[in-house]
């Protein structure tokens, strides 16, 4: 078997073409949206046999890496030989790469080259990697924002807790250049939220890198009657003193890593004890192959490893290590809504399992279970100067 042809599809980001949302009075603009939302790629053999991967994250320079150089470096190769490629690809890219897009266009091939492995085998992914640990995934509710008004804000949790959510995240957009109004504000929405869905579901909160030590201590006291699972990049994600600080200083687990590429980084922040929980981005990281890496490097600190993003990708992977406790899960859009950002791929990728009583079910289907929607990819695929 080997690898004829490598694609790489950006897929556009709606969310620039949409403001439908409702907002509370005196919320926070967003950032100016990416072009690209994901970029899917697919990797075809002699053999007739596709695999399907993705870069995620928003990054359409992925585009460029592959076809310019990437695809060069594993055609004419052995799909199946997955080390040996990750480190043909990290290697051929040194000069430019080891971190960011370089990286990320490496996830999306290794991830097809892993569905390429399941489809070659007749098996699933998970079964690969050591089989199951459990039945269903356990996965958390990711679409909370504090940028709705109050009233549709808790309508919003009580809707996840109705269909079955066990646990929910709340994304926080306030931070220190709000004044001391901020921190009310990010303190009275968390408090909101654990309202409207009791104490018997769990919470975690998501700053997104905007907080810095100080506005994170002072936000925890706050909440810390709460019992919060867990408090996701609140600081800089390259300020490894301040993520020592707080997980040092703070009951609750701090929980960061989507923005780190390769293992390197998560050995260098569990030697640090930056960390309660890591978050390794299967689709930014390098793909299935470096993130079983730094599961073993956590399970050899008893530290979780809870992937951001969600998808069929992190979902074997959970299925397989027993220290993968939950997965993040993207609600599919509405009926007659266009799934935008981080659900794009509800519309471009059919076999994403939909969550059911707050757990997801990975199929037996050999690979990742994913399918290309030609039709949909033809409608949403771009061209990136």
């Amino acid at each position: 078997m080997k690898i004829v042809n490598v694609r790489a599809y950006p897929v556009r980001n709606v969310d620039r073409d949409s403001s439908a949302v409702t907002r509370s009075p005196g919320a926070p603009r967003g950032l100016v949206a990416e072009p690209v939302s994901l970029v899917l790629v697919e990797v075809v053999t002699d053999d007739g046999v596709s695999g399907v991967g993705t870069v995620g994250g928003f990054c359409g320079a992925a585009r460029d890496i592959i076809d310019g150089h990437l695809r060069d470096v594993v055609l004419g190769e052995d799909p199946r030989d997955v080390e040996r490629l990750w480190n043909a690809m990290y290697r051929a890219s040194a000069r430019y790469g080891s971190r960011g897009a370089a990286i990320e266009a490496m996830s999306g091939i290794d991830i097809a080259l892993w569905d390429i492995l399941g489809k070659s085998a007749g098996l699933p992914v998970y079964r690969l990697l050591g089989g199951r640990t459990r039945e269903r995934v356990p996965v958390y509710s990711s679409h909370l924002r504090d940028t709705l008004s109050p009233a549709d804000l808790e309508t919003a949790a009580q809707a996840d807790v109705a269909a079955g959510f066990k646990a929910v995240k709340l994304f926080l957009t306030r931070g220190p250049d709000h004044g001391p109004a901020g921190l009310r504000m990010c303190v009275e929405a968390t408090r909101r939220v654990h309202q409207a869905i009791g104490d018997d579901i769990e919470m975690m909160v998501d700053a997104h890198l905007r907080w810095d030590v100080s506005f994170t201590l002072a936000y925890a006291r706050g909440v810390e009657d709460l019992g919060i699972r867990w408090i996701e990049e609140p600081i800089p994600h390259d300020d490894r003193g301040g993520y020592a600080r707080l997980t040092a200083g703070l009951p609750v687990p701090i929980a960061a890593g989507e923005h780190e590429y390769t293992r390197f980084p998560f050995a260098e922040m569990i030697e640090r004890r930056c960390l309660g929980i890591l978050q390794p981005d299967v689709n930014r990281v390098g793909g299935i192959t470096e993130a079983r890496r730094i599961v073993a490097l956590a399970s050899a600190h008893s530290l979780p490893v809870c992937f951001h993003q969600g998808w069929l990708h992190s979902y074997h992977q959970i299925t397989a290590f027993p220290n993968c406790p939950i997965g993040e899960y993207f609600p599919p859009p509405a009926p007659g809504r266009t799934p935008a950002g981080n659900a794009l791929n509800w519309l471009v990728l059919s076999g994403e399992p939909v969550a059911r009583d707050g757990a997801v079910t990975v199929s037996d289907a050999p690979g990742f279970g994913w399918e290309i929607d030609r039709e949909a990819l033809a409608r949403y695929s771009i061209s990136v100067a």
